[in-house]
């Protein structure tokens, strides 16, 4: 995903789209780069319905989602950027 500009980022989150598939065991990772290299923020089993996560602040102008691996294709539905603290406080 590329942004307009650089943005703090400090939360995340992916929804993934069933409306032909059925869910299958994953592993993803989001990733942002970082001095010419691509850096993990976060790692699951699985996106599904709505997978969301925090991480320490972040500022970047991209930002991906990685499937480390899977037996069937993924299709993300929806994919958000925030910047909020734990409290759900918009920075």
């Amino acid at each position: 995903m590329s942004l307009s500009f650089r943005s703090t980022i400090r939360h995340l989150a992916a929804a993934q789209n069933f409306s032909d598939a059925r869910p299958s065991p994953q592993q993803v990772a989001w990733q942002s780069p970082e001095v010419g290299r691509w850096v993990r923020l976060a790692q699951a089993q699985a996106v599904g319905r709505m997978k969301t996560d925090r991480f320490a602040p972040v500022t970047a102008s991209r930002m991906r989602l990685d499937i480390l691996s899977g037996s069937d294709p993924v299709r993300i539905r929806e994919f958000k950027l925030f910047n909020t603290d734990r409290a759900g406080t918009t920075r």
